[in-house]
Formats: structure tokens, sequence, C-alpha cells
């Protein structure tokens, strides 16, 4: 509970900073270790952002993309979500699959991405592409653009992916840092990102390096 309600303050403190500031841009981390019930912690989070509770008033128009490289993690969590909360049922949690298109991702909503989904040669990545009009690169960034209030990547398992090209060396930035944007990447930046790791070293010298509160 307490980390719930920290988390929870603390993604209101960001989304009012980036409200003032649109240059302001932040990284929240949940760090515990293997077992200690991060997602569960998460849930609370999510649910409190987008309905409110006793202690927090909630974020208008909250949206949240949970990034993993993992696509059966991303089932297992929204399985968790939904045994854990009664407000967080199949109406507000969606798996991006092949055939998702949208211009901008709705409020309200939880959005569960498999990496592997944005790579070169995947039909998401791509628009006009099986009759969608918006590659899901399109989806991202006309979200950040059109509706930044409330939008918060979530990076599971975050020690994983978000070096910087830059950082490692590498040719080429991962998909994970292209979606959190900014910097070399070309893409506008969004927001919020909220790391979750029983390691986040590596996730906190990543947002660092890319100049994040």
């Amino acid at each position: 509970e307490a980390a719930v309600t920290a988390i929870s303050k603390d993604l209101i403190r960001a989304t009012r900073d980036h409200d003032e500031d649109p240059d302001e841009r932040t990284a929240v981390v949940l760090a515990a270790p293997t077992g200690a019930g991060k997602t569960v912690i998460a849930t609370g989070v999510i649910e409190a952002s987008l309905d409110g509770d006793e202690t927090t008033p909630g974020v208008e128009d909250a949206t949240f993309l949970w990034v993993t490289d993992d696509p059966s993690l991303n089932r297992q969590t929204l399985q968790k979500m939904m045994d854990s909360s009664s407000a967080l049922q199949l109406n507000r949690l969606t798996i991006i699959e092949n055939d998702f298109e949208a211009e901008i991702f709705e409020p309200g909503q939880v959005y569960f991405l498999y990496i592997q989904k944005l790579s070169v040669n995947a039909n998401l990545s791509k628009s006009r592409v099986d009759g969608r009009g918006y590659s899901l690169w399109e989806t991202i960034a006309n979200t950040i653009t059109q509706r930044p209030h409330g939008f918060v990547v979530v990076i599971d398992e975050a020690h994983r992916g978000t070096t910087t090209a830059a950082a490692s060396g590498r040719a080429r930035e991962t998909i994970v840092s292209q979606i959190i944007g900014g910097g070399a990447t070309g893409r506008p930046f969004a927001p919020i990102v909220w790391g979750i790791s029983a390691t986040p070293r590596r996730f906190l010298g990543a947002m660092a390096d890319a100049g994040r509160t």
C-alpha cells in the first residue's frame, strides 16, 4: 500500500510537471526483489491512476503502454491484473496483436506490447499494410504529440533493453529506447517512463543519460 501510494503520487507529480512544462520529462522506478509482488503493486498504481482512491485523486485520461520483450510475460501480467483487481478487466486491458490499428491510444486503457511487434520487418511497424492506415510507431507518436497528458510508458524488466546506442557502442537504438523517444531516436519523447525491475541500475543510468528527472 505504501508503494502504491508513493508511485501514484510520483505519476501525478510527473503529469503535472509535464503539463506545466512540455520539455519536462520524467522517469519513475519501482524496484523490488523477485517475488516481492511488483505486478500487484503496479496493478494498484494503475487502478489508482485510472480511477483514483482514498489517498490519490488519479490522473484524468491516464493511459499505460506496458512494454516487455516476452509475449508470455504480457499474458501473465494481464491475468495477474484481472485476478487482483475488479476494476481492471478485459474492457480496459488490450494485448497489441498484429491486427491492431489506432490513430492514438484511448484514455483509461492499458496496452501490452511485445517489442518485436515493432521490429523492422513486422507489419505493425509499417503503415498502409494489410489495410491499416497507421503503423504502431505512428500511434505512439500521435498519442505523445496529441494527447500527452497521462500517457505513461511502462518498461517491465526495465534492466533489459533501455541502454542507448551511444552508451553501448551499438549503431542503432533499441526498440525500447525508440519507444521512449528523444535523443538520437528521432521520435518524440514519452512524457513519463516507468521502469519496473529487481535490478534497476541500468535503467536508472539510461534515464539519467537521457536527461530525465
